[in-house]
């Protein structure tokens, strides 16, 4: 029994250093840039540019409003996916973020009946 909890410490203390040392970096927001967003490729990483710059790009409610044509002309064209159907448009951005993250993140827009913007969030799969 104490084997077990000695070798469970072990991993919970390696777990949270690399938690510490390695998190700051690989998830360092950075600012909304539609040039560079479209350049970055959707990747399983924790240092996708799309997943770095999702958070500035929600807060600044630059999707709020705008058309599917003027959405897809800032960020590229939405994700091929089965995940999010009861969304319209959908956009991969990385490595869920979180300690113990093991899942995608996601970008996922709601548009109103008249097709604009009514809802941009983050979320995961």
């Amino acid at each position: 029994m104490a084997a077990a909890a000695l070798v469970g410490g072990a991993v919970f203390a390696t777990a949270a250093i690399y938690y510490v040392i390695f998190r700051p970096v690989a998830f360092a927001p950075i600012p909304f840039d539609a040039g560079r967003w479209r350049a970055s490729p959707s990747e399983f990483s924790l240092e996708s540019t799309r997943l770095r710059m999702a958070d500035d790009l929600i807060r600044s409610c630059q999707l709020h409003g705008r058309t599917r044509a003027q959405v897809t002309a800032l960020l590229g064209p939405p994700e091929e996916t089965g995940y999010f159907n009861d969304h319209d448009l959908v956009y991969h951005l990385g490595h869920e973020r979180g300690f113990f993250g093991i899942d995608s993140e996601w970008l996922v827009l709601s548009l109103d009946d008249h097709e604009l913007v009514s809802e941009a969030r983050l979320t995961a799969d």
